[in-house]
């Protein structure tokens, strides 16, 4: 696992996580109150990577990757969590992509 723009690692936030873990609440409540993000939850590195068998002289063959801080990354999980039951009822039938046990096969069979 990579560090994000601050050069924090995950295995940072593990190790001190009993200091860590109250002020990432304080920061996350005030963002949900406020609604706003503090600047280390809106940036990002984007870097881009070689997409395999590809030729590296072409712009079109590399993949873009954003590099987030992990503050960012617990808190997305946090969300994605909380959103998680409530996703079958807010998920149209016919929606596939993204969504753990469907398929456009699914789909198609229903076409």
């Amino acid at each position: 696992k990579s560090p994000g723009v601050d050069g924090l690692s995950p295995a940072f936030y593990k190790e001190y996580v009993d200091i860590l873990a109250p002020r990432l609440l304080a920061v996350y409540s005030e963002a949900l109150e406020t609604g706003s993000l503090p600047a280390s939850l809106r940036e990002a590195l984007i870097v881009t990577i070689l997409k395999p068998g590809k030729d590296p002289t072409r712009c079109d063959s590399y993949r873009p990757l954003s590099m987030i801080n992990i503050d960012n990354k617990i808190l997305a999980k946090m969300i994605a969590a909380r959103l998680q039951p409530l996703l079958p009822r807010l998920v149209l039938p016919d929606q596939s992509g993204f969504v753990p046990g469907r398929s456009t096969g699914h789909n198609l069979r229903t076409f």
